[in-house]
Parts: C-alpha cells; sequence; structure tokens
C-alpha cells in the first residue's frame, strides 16, 4: 500500500510539472502577427519589367523575428479592372508561422492588349486545303506566347470557289483581357511561276487616323528566277477603313516581263485611337 502511495505522488507531481511546463510554453509562444509596410500606394510598372519589381517600395517586421522583407511573397494577382490595372495580394510569415497579407493596386503603363501574328498570309490556291489556326501566333507583352489560347469563332470558307472571307478569332489573356479579331482570308487561282512579293510582316495594327504607308510592310519583290522586281512596279489596293475601328487588307499586284501577276496580303487591323 505504502509502494502504491509512492507511485501516486510520483504521477502527480509529475503532472503538476507537466502542466506547468505546458503552462510555461504557452505563455512563450508567439502569437503576434508580422506586419507589412509599404511606401508606394499605387505601383507603375513596365511590361518589361521582372516579376521582382512587384514587390517594390515593400518592407515587413515582426516584433520577435525583426526585419521580414525578403519573406514578402506575392501571392495573387487579380484578373485586370482596367486595361493594364490589376490587384496584387502578398503575404509574409514569422518563424511561428503567424502571417499578415497586404493587398496594393498594380499598373502596368504600357500594357497593350494580346497581339495576334500570321507566320503566313491567308492566302490560298483554289481547292487547297484550308488550314488556318496553324498560321497564327498570340503574343502577350505580360504571359508572352498564349497562341493555344486562341479560337476560331467563325469560318464558313469554302475550298472551291475564288473569293474574300472573314474569319473571326478571339482569346482570353490569364489576366482577363479579350481579343476579337475579323480578319480576310484569301482563295483565288495563284500561278506557281508567278512572281513573288515577301512582306515583313503578314498582319499589322494601326490606329484610328494613323498614317499608314502600305509599301512600307514590302520585304522584296523578285520574279521567277529570283531576279529583283522594283517595289515601284508594285500595285497596291487598299480594302482598309482608317477612320474607324475594325481591319481589312492591303493587296499587293506586280505583273512580270511575261505578263504573269503575282499577289500578296497583308491583314490591317485598325483599333481606336488611346
Amino acid at each position: 500500500m505504502r509502494y502504491l502511495r509512492i507511485v501516486t505522488i510520483v504521477i502527480f507531481l509529475a503532472a503538476l510539472a507537466l502542466g506547468g511546463w505546458t503552462e510555461y510554453k504557452l505563455s512563450q509562444r508567439d502569437s503576434v502577427s508580422p506586419e507589412i509596410y509599404s511606401s508606394i500606394e499605387e505601383l507603375h510598372l513596365s511590361v518589361q519589367d521582372d516579376d521582382g519589381m512587384l514587390l517594390e517600395g515593400l518592407t515587413a517586421s515582426d516584433d520577435r523575428d525583426g526585419d521580414l522583407t525578403d519573406k514578402i511573397l506575392v501571392e495573387k494577382v487579380s484578373r485586370f479592372k482596367n486595361p493594364g490595372e490589376c490587384e496584387v495580394s502578398y503575404v509574409v510569415f514569422d518563424s511561428e508561422s503567424n502571417f499578415c497579407r497586404y493587398q496594393r493596386t498594380v499598373k502596368y503603363d504600357d500594357y497593350k492588349s494580346p497581339r495576334l501574328r500570321l507566320k503566313q498570309p491567308l492566302m490560298y490556291r483554289l481547292g487547297e486545303q484550308i488550314a488556318i489556326m496553324d498560321r497564327f501566333e498570340l503574343i502577350d507583352c505580360l504571359d508572352g506566347d498564349i497562341t493555344y489560347k486562341l479560337k476560331l469563332e467563325s469560318s464558313n470558307v469554302p475550298d472551291d470557289k475564288v473569293g474574300v472571307y472573314e474569319i473571326e478569332v478571339l482569346a482570353t489573356n490569364n489576366y482577363g483581357d479579350d481579343i476579337y479579331a475579323k480578319i480576310p482570308l484569301n482563295i483565288g487561282v495563284y500561278s506557281a511561276d508567278a512572281p513573288i512579293i515577301e512582306l515583313k510582316e503578314y498582319l499589322v495594327y494601326t490606329e484610328v487616323g494613323a498614317h499608314f504607308d502600305p509599301l512600307s510592310y514590302i520585304e522584296s519583290v523578285r520574279d521567277v528566277e529570283n531576279k529583283p522586281i522594283s517595289v515601284s512596279e508594285v500595285k497596291v489596293q487598299s480594302q482598309v477603313d482608317l477612320t474607324k475601328s475594325g481591319g481589312g487588307q492591303i493587296c499587293y499586284e506586280v505583273t512580270d516581263s511575261r505578263g504573269i501577276s503575282g499577289f500578296m496580303y497583308l491583314a490591317v487591323i485598325v483599333e481606336g485611337a488611346r
């Protein structure tokens, strides 16, 4: 019986000690969150800036850990509220996993919506199989190549009838910016022996009312034997209305000494003046 009493007392004293130790540890536990401060209420950036610039003007500190500025993380970037304007959320943790969040507006002053590119002109010989989407690229100034997001919204293009047809493409980038464009597509009887007009680009953007020189987009003109032809011999027919937003194309035509004509097309997207 005496032995049982001793064991009971030992257990009791151990429990008291454990309880005291637990209470001590709880009293020492850090429950105060760190804080994030910003010297810049609204951050203005360029699309050329790297992601590290999103942390510009931020500092963080904790009552026990001290300076935590180098621990600040970008938690989330919102979709655009306006073109180029988003909300960025930040978070920082201290050594006890207490955390603080902060949010501010970030504006990319030189932001432009994603830009379409054509690797080849939308120009097909009569009877040729019409493959459209593999000729496009979609480049975003923040996310780079987002061609995978591009969709063909509408296309009623026959392969057995000469004419100019219109296709519609659309996409949304990772910030929620929608792009939509109507672009001409050409089907014709084009001779394999025709002179060749090469362009610097096959799709360009311009603004309402802006000066537009179609000849400036010509890279070279040559005949079937690869002999150069003067750019001055190229005839230009514009199907673009520069007075309003929309699009169209420029048709280039050149005829060689044999009387054979070659054609090329430049797609043009006209945006509202900013």
